[in-house]
């Protein structure tokens, strides 16, 4: 029966040193397919990444162009558009100077050529002019001119 003891301890022996060689060995191997199972997709989900920010950095920069240059040639329209008017107006500017000038050397020269008195006859209205002159004529010949008592005699 020792034998039989012997036996059964020792096939007992090395199937639990077995089962833990076995179970350390499947546990190990486990983590260690694991680890390359999720280190592989992530490796592909990177390179994925990568690629998709290459394609969104290649997008943002052609649009970025497109729109800088459509930017500038909006500026360069605005440009002309401001120089022209801007000429148009200096142009528009100077003939305004110049009709104003012309009206005014017209005021200048009306005021040499015209008589003081008709300045004066340009503010009295109708009935006072029409007034005036009956007025002036019947006083200058029925009585002298009166001298203001502050003037010299």
């Amino acid at each position: 029966m020792a034998n039989i003891q012997e036996f059964t301890l020792s096939l007992l022996s090395a199937a639990g040193v077995s089962a833990a060689l076995s179970a350390t060995v499947i546990w190990l191997a486990r983590n260690w397919i694991g680890e390359r199972l999720k280190n592989n997709i992530k490796h592909e989900y990177d390179l994925k990444l990568s690629t998709l920010n290459n394609e969104l950095k290649m997008q943002v920069d052609v649009q970025t162009a497109q729109l800088k240059a459509s930017i500038e040639r909006e500026a360069e329209k605005i440009r002309f558009a401001t120089s022209t008017i801007g000429e148009s107006q200096k142009v528009a500017i100077k003939r305004k100077l110049d009709g104003i000038d012309t009206l005014w050397s017209g005021v200048l020269s009306a005021r040499e050529n015209v008589p003081a008195v008709m300045g004066f006859i340009d503010i009295l209205t109708v009935d006072e002019y029409m007034s005036m002159g009956d007025h002036c004529y019947q006083q200058c010949k029925t009585e002298p001119p009166q001298r203001l008592k502050s003037e010299p005699q």
